[in-house]
C-alpha cells in the first residue's frame, strides 16, 4: 500500500486527495447547514461559512501538502477555492454537475508537480506564496461575484416573467 507522501508525489493521486477533501467538506458543510438551517447573512451562517473555508484551508496546509512551504501554500490555496466552490452546491441556479467540473478543473491545476516543488530560496518562497495567494483570493473572488450574478439575473429574469 502506498504512504500518503508517495501519493501526493503524483499529480492524479494528489487531485483524487482534493477531490475526497472537497465531497467530504461539502457533505459536512451541507449536513451543518441543514441541521442548523440559519437565515441568510445571519450570525450562525456567517459563521458556518468561515469555519467551513477555514477548515478546507487547515487541511491543504497541514494534511493535503509535502511539507514544505511551497506545497503548504498551494495546497492551501487549492482548498480554499475548492471550499468556496463547496458552498455553492446546491444554492445557486447553476447545476451541480457544473460546479464538480470546475471543482475537477481546480483541483488538476492546484494538483500540478511544478506547483510543489521545493524552493531553496527564502525570498523566492516568500514571493512565489504570495503571488499564490493573490491569485486564489482573485479566482474565489471572481467565482463568488460571478455566481451572485447569475443568481440574480435568473432571479430577475423570474419576476420580470411573472410580472408580465
Amino acid at each position: 500500500m502506498k504512504s500518503i507522501n508517495q501519493t501526493l508525489t503524483s499529480s492524479i493521486g494528489r487531485t483524487f486527495i482534493y477531490l475526497s477533501i472537497f465531497i467530504a467538506g461539502s457533505a459536512l458543510h451541507e449536513l451543518l447547514f441543514r441541521l442548523i438551517n440559519p437565515t441568510i447573512w445571519s450570525g450562525s451562517a456567517i459563521v458556518l461559512t468561515l469555519s467551513t473555508l477555514g477548515a478546507f484551508v487547515l487541511i491543504g496546509a497541514v494534511l493535503a501538502c509535502e511539507r514544505h512551504a511551497m506545497s503548504r501554500v498551494t495546497s492551501a490555496a487549492t482548498l480554499f477555492i475548492l471550499g468556496v466552490i463547496a458552498l455553492r452546491i446546491g444554492h445557486s441556479v447553476v447545476p451541480d454537475p457544473y460546479l464538480l467540473v470546475a471543482a475537477f478543473c481546480i483541483a488538476t491545476i492546484g494538483a500540478q508537480p511544478a506547483l510543489h516543488r521545493k524552493l531553496t530560496s527564502f525570498k523566492r518562497t516568500v514571493l512565489y506564496s504570495l503571488l499564490t495567494i493573490f491569485i486564489s483570493l482573485a479566482i474565489a473572488i471572481t467565482f463568488a461575484y460571478g455566481m451572485t450574478m447569475l443568481d440574480r439575473l435568473t432571479i430577475s429574469r423570474q419576476y420580470d416573467f411573472h410580472t408580465n
